[in-house]
């Protein structure tokens, strides 16, 4: 309620409101979950989430049509209904008809297949303009519902994929799919709500700036359709011919370096049309942590600091990881602030130099097994306040929509620092 309620105090996407429907989705996750387990039902808990978000995305479709609907708001709530029909159709096949895992997981692949095809549709037509994004700011509720429905999805593809004795696809051409699901909607994003986005920025830098933010919009399409067409391409080779997968590993560096380049010159200057966190903003940073994850999936010699085989566990090196692109993230966008700003004030220092403390207790816990868990104390507590400074009382990353890159990499870092506590360290 206090997330749909015009100009409530969680309206906009702030720490407040994520930490609101994060709240909602765990206790959801957990009521059903327990349900389940009790009756021994066999239905992955996941599914509740998406029921929470779809209802998110059918309420703000609906609060839109107050004064009359438009086309785009009636397509947002038939997405909400036939998304979950097609959630009732996985739920019922679980329950009635498969009896062997194997029958059961194939079909629910197509199932949620399905299900990831509507909400990339729906994701299009409802997120890259109205009525989900004005050109300016998002609407909340059905912005992030949408989203959470089309990640939720395309991580139902991949599990029960990979649960079918005879998988689909290939997880490499599979992740190469979900860059080229990303990579249309990097196209969409700039050439539909890319001019409003532009248009906006006249009040602030004037002609220039939106001359400048329209070159951006023509680099944004060029990216799009270049990683479309690869990705695409390589998907094709690697179901159709095995031996291909011995050499994805080049790909996969093209590729990181490659959307490396589209995240530095799309999201972190400001007169880039994914500056703010609009749809072609997440399809970016999906790309390359996608790209990223399809490197890490080949064979242990190609990235031998993280994913060779030893002592430490490879959850543990994907904490670490966390630690070093999300600091370097976060110098990143606090450097961005203070040039924008002709100069550093106190809280965008401190933001600037966080990363650095952080490496430095990240270091003494992987030096010092003996001492690691007085380390791992310290840097929870130290993000813990962080993350309270930068995101909710001082600044400068309150406004999720708004300073995306310093917000989001603010909360990876807490998350890491509290996932160190828990992981394994070694094998």
């Amino acid at each position: 309620v206090l997330t749909f309620i015009e100009n409530a105090l969680f309206a906009t996407p702030t720490t407040g409101y994520f930490m609101t429907w994060g709240s909602a989705g765990l206790a959801t996750y957990n009521l059903f979950h327990e349900v389940l387990m009790g009756r021994e039902i066999q239905v992955d808990p996941l599914i509740s989430v998406i029921v929470l978000t779809h209802l998110s995305v059918l309420i703000q479709g609906a609060q839109g049509c107050n004064d009359g609907c438009n086309a785009r708001e009636v397509y947002a709530i038939i997405a909400a209904v036939f998304g979950g029909l097609f959630l009732a159709g996985m739920y019922w096949h679980a329950l009635r008809i498969a009896t062997e895992a194997g029958e059961k997981a194939g079909t629910l692949f197509w199932l949620s297949l399905g299900l990831l095809i509507w909400w990339t549709a729906a994701l299009i037509g409802t997120t890259t303009a109205l009525p989900f994004f004005d050109g300016v700011q998002v609407i909340a509720n059905g912005f992030f519902g949408v989203w959470v429905n089309f990640a939720l999805s395309a991580y139902l593809v991949a599990d029960y994929n990979s649960r079918n004795p005879e998988p689909v696809m290939s997880q490499p051409a599979l992740v190469l799919g979900f860059i080229t699901i990303s990579s249309v909607i990097i196209i969409c994003q700039a050439t539909s709500g890319g001019s409003a986005i532009c248009i906006t920025l006249e009040a602030i830098g004037g002609t220039e700036a939106v001359e400048t933010c329209e070159k951006f919009e023509k680099l944004a399409i060029a990216l799009g359709v270049i990683s479309t067409a690869v990705t695409t391409v390589a998907a094709l080779f690697f179901t159709l011919f095995d031996e291909w997968e011995g050499n994805a590993a080049c790909l996969g560096y093209f590729l990181i370096i490659f959307w490396c380049v589209g995240v530095v010159l799309l999201t972190f200057i400001t007169e880039a049309p994914f500056f703010t966190a609009n749809s072609g903003y997440f399809a970016t940073w999906a790309c390359l942590i996608l790209s990223i994850y399809f490197v890490v999936i080949q064979q242990d010699t190609h990235l031998p600091l993280f994913c060779q085989r030893g002592e430490m566990s490879n959850s543990f090196r994907a904490v670490l990881v966390i630690f070093i692109v999300g600091g370097i993230i976060l110098v990143a966008s606090g450097s961005a602030l203070c040039v924008l700003n002709n100069g550093c004030v106190a809280e965008t220092a401190f933001a600037v130099s966080a990363p650095f403390i952080t490496w430095a207790l990240v270091g003494l816990i992987v030096a010092f097994p003996d001492l690691a868990q007085i380390f791992k104390i310290i840097l929870v507590l130290f993000w813990l306040a962080a993350v309270s400074l930068f995101t909710v009382f001082l600044g400068p990353f309150e406004a999720a929509d708004v300073t995306g890159n310093g917000f989001y990499s603010s909360w990876a870092l807490f998350i890491a620092s509290v996932l160190i506590q828990i992981v394994p360290r070694n094998i």
